[in-house]
């Protein structure tokens, strides 16, 4: 257990979010550490989420590093741990896995923010079946009203039998399958992402036979999307902050799914 007041450094953007918003002293960041934008200004930068700058690090003395297994290189961890730095690292790959992660890190850091955003996203879990699915399709989809409509219509069984792939890279193609905390927040409203690996490459033949949720990050797809549709592939642009940025932003976004 840490001092109320020690000093934490996050290579974890969601999490960076998640720590300032609980009124934890974060003191460093990546660079990809971006919201919320008012107050990551002020905090240094120390690399990306997978090529930190352990001189920076070391000079901001914290007290704990927060890292997450798939955020952040296996590598980073240990050169953490061998220059007597403590770390703390999520494996977020659910709600849950989200919830006990929060509840953790908020009795090591004596932080009783933390530990309720942990119980918020245990109540979600207990009343998911009483999303709002058109609640949830308005405030992640960009600039597509009809297709807002259009999915909100659907049943979760109907939804379930249609073809949605939720992709997240160009060059190549790349969608979200099983086992992952994004497969989790769609599955919530019907959405059934299929694939086995958890980041396959797929063709853009196969792509164009499906409803595409272009993610608006990890790739830059805002600047695609005309393009895309225009080559035949069908879909929309959507937030994937509010869907992939566990913590405080999605769970905030899926809280205010509910009427």
């Amino acid at each position: 257990m840490l001092e109320k007041n020690a000093k934490i450094l996050s290579l974890v953007p969601s999490w960076t979010e998640t720590l300032i918003e609980a009124g934890i002293d974060v003191v460093g960041r990546t660079r990809f550490c971006i919201h919320p934008e008012s107050k990551v200004k002020s905090i240094p930068a120390v690399g990306g989420t997978k090529n930190m700058q352990i001189d920076e690090i070391l000079k901001l003395s914290p007290d704990l590093v927060v890292l997450d297994q798939e955020e952040n290189k296996k590598e980073m961890a240990e050169v953490l741990t061998q220059n007597g730095i403590e770390i703390a690292v999520s494996h977020v790959t659910g709600l849950q896995e989200a919830s006990d992660f929060l509840h953790n890190l908020g009795q090591r850091l004596q932080n009783p923010k933390l530990q309720e955003y942990a119980h918020r996203y245990r109540q979600i879990l207990e009343k998911k079946e009483k999303i709002n699915a058109e609640l949830f399709w308005r405030q992640i989809l960009i600039q597509d009203a009809e297709l807002v409509a259009e999915l909100s219509r659907k049943s979760i069984q109907e939804l379930q039998l249609t073809p949605i792939e939720y992709v997240i890279w160009k060059n190549p193609f790349m969608v979200i399958g099983q086992g992952t905390f994004i497969t989790e927040v769609m599955s919530l409203v019907g959405v059934h992402l299929s694939h086995p690996q958890k980041y396959p490459q797929i063709e853009a033949s196969a792509l164009k036979k499906a409803m595409c949720l272009f993610s608006s990050e990890p790739f830059p797809f805002a600047k695609y999307i005309h393009q895309l549709k225009a080559e035949g592939f069908q879909g929309a642009l959507v937030d994937g902050e509010k869907i992939s940025w566990y913590g405080w932003r999605n769970l905030t976004f899926l809280e205010s799914c509910f009427n």
